[in-house]
């Protein structure tokens, strides 16, 4: 735990530095990428004064923001002067921008066409200029110097075509019309794979420049479009920027330093607390644990009981079988005595008492009476319903002892004295008082 918890820090140390790093490559690059940071070009006024090269144009085939500075150099360009177009072998012109207005074409869409109105900037002057577009909401907007000026949808929701060239200075279609010549000087041209928001893009218009990587998405760089081969007299015009666009450029790189430094301040909050929330949870995990080794004792304990138990059952169950057999083997003809009336469920299984005595005792003296009574079935079963552990008066009446004596007949009974008697003291219908 601790050794991730050191690890995350130096990462967090890591992309400190890589910050840091990137922000001393911005104010100081090398001098090939200052001179490209400072580079404009100028286009001549002739047909022939053109940069052009195909490219893949795949990542803006479904947004994209282009970003650039123009300058119209004098008024004696042509009519509908043409900065930019991308042009498809199909004949559509996929994006078409002029220094006047007159194109801020997408997809071959002319929404925001004839747009002369808001093009005020005087020739001789840098302007900041701006084209959004996105397939999905079919909107298209236009930015002057950071400010939104226009916007609306275009009539279809295709992508964009991807294979074509790009074209600049020059309307590819139209190889030796005039009229489409800009004829003036471009700086940093940039084509950005997403929709840049009007924050973003009113800080570059402040700040001077079109060159901020925002997550990366500036895909064509203007440090590439200036190595390309150039046709006529396209040549490199040194811009010098003013200490004032400086100190802004300065400014806007200071507050994405600031908020990088406020989103890592807010991580390493969130990881302190994660931190603590992670020694919480040690806590808490030792405390489970803990119980968890008592719970498994107390079970173990429980078990090893359990285990006691069954093998004491084991030994009952044992036991009672043995004396299952023995009480099957007692109830044979062949096994049985005298005692084993105490397998019986008056006696068996029960403390001895004196009543249970003095009932086994009368038990046999009434036996004695029928002494000379052929002992079948009947007899024994006699004994076995009437002669019970039951008060001896007051229980049957007349009726009772002539079902009993219906029980013996077809037997060999003598009707003795001693026969009377029994059948008067054991079932007689007197009452307990005489």
């Amino acid at each position: 735990y601790q050794r991730r918890v050191r690890g995350f820090s130096t990462q967090i140390l890591a992309v400190m530095l890589l910050l840091l790093v990137f922000v001393i490559l911005q104010l100081s690059a090398d001098s090939e990428a200052a001179d490209a940071k400072f580079t404009a070009l100028e286009f001549g006024s002739t047909t022939t004064d053109y940069i052009t090269f195909d490219y893949d144009m795949s990542p803006f085939k479904d947004s994209f923001t282009v970003c650039t500075w123009m300058k119209r150099v004098d008024s004696s360009g042509g009519s509908y002067p043409v900065v930019f177009q991308y042009y498809t072998i199909s004949g559509s012109y996929e994006i078409l921008i002029a220094s006047e207005g007159e194109y801020n074409r997408v997809v071959g869409d002319t929404v925001l066409e004839n747009s002369h109105s808001v093009f005020t900037t005087p020739v001789g002057q840098w302007f900041h200029y701006t084209l959004s577009w996105s397939s999905s909401t079919q909107t298209i907007k236009l930015y002057l110097n950071g400010e939104l000026v226009r916007s609306g949808r275009t009539s279809t929701s295709r992508s964009l075509y991807t294979s074509g060239t790009l074209w600049f200075n020059k309307l590819g279609n139209s190889p030796f019309s005039t009229a489409h010549v800009f004829g003036g000087q471009l700086f940093q041209f940039n084509i950005y794979s997403k929709v840049l928001s009007s924050e973003a893009i009113k800080k570059m218009a402040v700040g001077g420049f079109c060159e901020f990587d925002f997550d990366h998405t500036r895909t064509l760089r203007w440090e590439d479009i200036i190595a390309k081969s150039r046709a006529g007299s396209v040549k490199d015009v040194k811009v010098c920027m003013s200490r004032n666009e400086l100190e802004k450029q300065l400014d806007l790189v200071t507050d994405q330093l600031k908020s990088t430094r406020d989103a890592l301040a807010t991580v390493t909050g969130r990881l302190n607390t994660t931190e603590s929330d992670l020694n919480s949870t040690k806590v808490d995990l030792q405390t489970v644990t803990s119980r968890l080794n008592q719970t498994e004792e107390q079970l173990g304990a429980c078990s090893a009981e359990l285990e006691d138990t069954e093998s004491e059952l084991e030994d009952r169950e044992s036991e009672l079988q043995d004396t299952r057999e023995q009480l099957d083997g007692s109830r044979t003809l062949k096994n049985i005595t005298r005692w084993d009336v105490l397998y019986t469920e008056p006696y068996y299984n029960k403390v001895l008492t004196e009543e249970l005595y003095d009932q086994l005792q009368s038990s046999w003296d009434s036996l004695r009476e029928f002494i000379g009574v052929n002992v079948t079935e009947k007899l024994v079963e006699h004994f076995r319903t009437y002669d019970v552990l039951e008060e001896k008066c007051g229980k049957q009446n007349a009726s009772n002892i002539f079902d009993m004596w219906g029980g013996l007949v077809g037997d060999k009974v003598i009707l003795t004295r001693a026969i009377l008697e029994h059948f008067i003291e054991e079932h007689g219908d007197v009452s307990c008082a005489d």
